[in-house]
């Protein structure tokens, strides 16, 4: 599946209800500058993005997220995995930060089934127009915040570089 390939409707859907923005530019604060090996994919509407890193100039590739406060991490292996991801859970950035903890959390957020019916009702209308795989996602998350190597660019900023901040940092509830 190509993002490319996906109708006005879902491209709508994925935007107003997902937290996927087919297109969209860093906010500017701190960004990671494009290259060969990384490429700007989707922001998240909020002033983080989705890129599409090819691990050490390889074929290899990841998609590596990056938030408007500078933390990053890997975040699904394709595009395919990522688009699974936001449209079956709705605190999808939530199961990324506890992927970052432990098993159990993020089984607890990405198993909460206490939707926004607007979400649910765009989570299935998603489902019949994108053909996605059936993957468990807890599964996902954790190997793929754990493979190596691990994503840690330098920011771009007005003051210069900086190094990104881990996902591993951010506080969650236990």
């Amino acid at each position: 599946m190509g993002l490319d390939n996906l109708n006005n409707e879902a491209v709508e859907l994925l935007e107003n209800y997902c937290s996927f923005v087919i297109g969209a530019k860093p906010s500017g604060l701190r960004m990671l500058p494009e290259s060969d090996g990384l490429k700007l994919i989707a922001g998240d509407g909020m002033g983080g993005c989705f890129y599409e890193w090819h691990i050490d100039g390889s074929e290899e590739s990841a998609i590596v997220y990056l938030t408007q406060y500078g933390e990053t991490s890997r975040i699904a292996n394709n595009i395919e995995e990522i688009i699974t991801l936001v449209i079956n859970c709705e605190e999808w950035c939530d199961a990324l930060t506890a992927a970052h903890k432990s098993k159990d959390i993020t089984e607890r957020v990405i198993n909460d089934k206490r939707y926004d019916e607007e979400w649910k009702e765009s989570s299935d209308r998603l489902k019949e127009i994108i053909p996605i795989e059936n993957i468990d996602l807890v599964e996902m998350l954790l190997d793929v915040v754990n493979a190596e190597p691990k994503f840690c660019p330098q920011l771009l900023s007005e003051d210069g570089l900086s190094s990104a901040r881990s996902f591993k940092e951010r506080p969650y509830p236990a």
